[in-house]
């Protein structure tokens, strides 16, 4: 029983520091997922009742997963929209009616 203690012992620090990375990751996967809503809150309920975790710890690494997914999904849907209509020349005489009628429409009086 020492031995597997003597064993284990060492790796505990570890384990800790795997679990904030770990949040870190699941946070950003979940939130880079933009069709399929996943609910990553329970996990992070779940691990602040650990004792060997620190709930700021587990707050600033899950905001910090969901601040890179965000934003990765944002500079996508600015840059790809700008590639999409340069691309698209017939799209875009088909599409700008449309935006003149939804700006009319959109209009407060």
């Amino acid at each position: 029983m020492d031995m597997i203690n003597a064993v284990i012992l060492p790796f505990e620090s570890l384990d800790s520091q795997f679990i904030y990375f770990g949040i870190l990751f699941a946070s950003f996967i979940v939130n880079v997922l933009i069709f399929v809503p996943i609910p990553i809150y329970p996990i992070l309920v779940i691990s602040v009742f650990d004792k060997k975790l620190d709930p700021s710890f587990i707050a600033i690494y899950s905001a910090t997963g969901i601040i890179l997914a965000k934003t990765i999904i944002f500079c996508l849907a600015y840059y790809g929209h700008n590639i999409l209509f340069k691309k698209r020349t017939r799209f875009n005489k088909k599409i700008i009616p449309l935006q003149k009628l939804a700006s009319m429409v959109g209009r407060q009086q």
